[in-house]
């Protein structure tokens, strides 16, 4: 037994604790024996594989000015991209999961593609130098170990950061990150009693 797709679009900054949100849910709904597959797309995902294929390093500046640029010749190139990966996980039995993170909502048209398939909506929350120290730790992304935070700073004012916190006003569930993960697990379980169980009773066969 399964439930319907479920997609969770995931808002905030980089270093709010976006990567973590998925392992947390699942350790949540492990807790109360539902085990439904779970898989994450990234709206970077296309950016990420654009640069690997030019041989361009991978920093986050880098993926900030190729989705500048693709954004200035059409506004929502970069949601064009999730939506193409999107259809890969409905093409490939492997990755037909039944909740899909979709990490890394930053632009206007993110959020409407998000809504117009049915998802729900996350803020993830932490104050700057919390996310600073985050990002230069987990390394995520070429040259984040050494990151200033002059430089940190400068890419949380880029365009495609701009909009975060507007969107992240209007989503359906905020996690304040700026505690320690069992504080981020009490959160990732309201989320789940609020969101997720109640569809369990809505469950269908494969």
């Amino acid at each position: 037994m399964g439930i319907e797709r479920v997609i969770i679009g995931l808002v905030g900054k980089p270093g709010a604790g976006k990567s973590t949100f998925k392992s947390t849910l699942e350790a949540v709904m492990r807790e109360d024996d539902f085990w439904p597959s779970v898989g994450t797309v990234k709206f970077s995902d296309s950016l990420f594989e654009t640069l690997k294929h030019y041989g361009i390093p991978t920093t986050r500046e880098n993926l900030q000015w190729l989705g500048q640029q693709l954004e200035s010749k059409r506004a929502d190139a970069v949601t064009v991209g999730f939506l193409n990966k999107m259809r890969e996980t409905e093409e490939n039995p492997r990755k037909r999961y039944e909740i899909i993170i979709a990490d890394g909502v930053r632009w206007l048209p993110d959020e409407t593609a998000i809504r117009e398939m049915g998802g729900i909506m996350v803020y993830i929350m932490a104050d700057p130098a919390l996310r600073y120290e985050r990002v230069k730790t987990r390394r995520e992304k070429e040259s984040d170990e050494s990151k200033t935070w002059e430089e940190f700073l400068k890419e949380d004012q880029a365009p495609n950061e701009i909009h975060v916190h507007e969107i992240g006003c209007r989503t359906d569930f905020k996690i304040d990150n700026n505690c320690t993960i069992d504080g981020y697990k009490i959160q990732a379980r309201q989320f789940y009693q609020e969101f997720i169980k109640p569809l369990r009773n809505k469950e269908t066969p494969h």
